[in-house]
């Protein structure tokens, strides 16, 4: 399989993934056998979707009480995989294939290391799907380009959104899903109004808003899209926007570092990292508890 095909494959998972990342979204049960259908959701909506038999597998924790014994007709497809946070699932003794995350549970509201953790799982599956040397090395990479993520200095940004009310994030490709999972942490640990657009979609309607002084995060790609999203902010400096930009340089932005030269499809997780830190920082300095955010729980259900 061409190097193209394979961060094709990547992108349809991790988009797919990373748009739902950790929350609830809609499930559609698949009656294909040799299909498989990978999504992430929040380990409470888990519980309830095993147990009217509409999912497959699940990512995180199941929670009492026990639902593997509704997924029987599932695992008789002989397609099921999970994906586990808990050492302890009971799923794992049911499924075909499990997947450890190995990290310890999360304790914070907002889901972050479980998100990556997903992420990077997915990306090892595909990996070994393709056969792609260039992605299984950079799935390898992963842990050390995690680790320097982690250290770059967004703290401009903290500046730059400090007092901002409402926002927009801008990405194109796998960094319209790192835009949409930002723009959901921003509103979940800042208080802060973001929405997440692509660079093509934002321009049909929403650009209108921004002018003198609009708050934009821009995640630029290094990919194909990347002089598309570089014209976007460049269009929104032009008008007097405060353009906060990471993965380029522009005049006239709040230019945020990046790590160079990553993999297309490791770069946005990469993103996503560095993100989280500057995240906790605007949270405090908003005035609000990043791991406790009001009127949120940790796992939410609805009938």
């Amino acid at each position: 399989m061409s190097a193209r095909r394979a961060i094709a494959l990547a992108a349809a998972l991790l988009v797919a993934s990373m748009a739902n990342g950790g929350h609830e979204s809609p499930v559609y049960p698949s009656y294909y056998p040799h299909e498989i259908e990978i999504r992430t959701i929040a380990p409470g909506k888990a519980a309830e979707l095993l147990r009217a038999g509409d999912l497959h597998a699940h990512v995180g924790p199941i929670p009492a009480p026990d639902p593997s014994k509704s997924i029987g007709a599932v695992e008789s497809l002989g397609s099921l995989v999970v994906v586990r946070l808990d050492p302890d699932s009971p799923l794992a003794e049911t499924a075909e294939v499990t997947i450890p995350l190995l990290a310890r549970p999360e304790r914070s509201v907002a889901a972050t290391k479980s998100f990556i953790a997903s992420l990077l799982v997915l990306l090892r599956l595909v990996a070994a799907w393709t056969g792609e040397k260039d992605l299984d090395d950079a799935c390898t990479d992963a842990p050390a380009v995690l680790r320097q993520a982690w250290s770059l200095d967004w703290s401009p940004a903290v500046d730059a959104l400090c007092k901002a009310r409402t926002m927009f994030v801008v990405g194109r490709g796998l960094n319209l899903a790192i835009a949409q999972e930002a723009a959901l942490k921003l509103k979940e640990t800042s208080g802060l109004h973001a929405e997440a657009y692509s660079a093509a979609e934002v321009k049909h309607g929403p650009t209108a808003l921004v002018g003198p002084g609009f708050p934009v995060l821009v995640l630029e790609p290094g990919d194909e899209g990347r002089a598309d999203v570089e014209a976007l902010a460049r269009d929104y400096v032009g008008r007097g926007a405060s353009v906060v930009m990471t993965g380029g340089e522009l005049p006239g932005a709040v230019n945020l570092p990046f790590v160079p030269g990553l993999h297309p499809a490791l770069a946005p997780i990469a993103t996503i990292q560095a993100f989280y830190r500057f995240a906790a920082a605007l949270s405090v300095a908003r005035g609000f508890d990043p791991d406790h955010p009001p009127h949120l729980r940790k796992v939410t259900r609805t009938r």
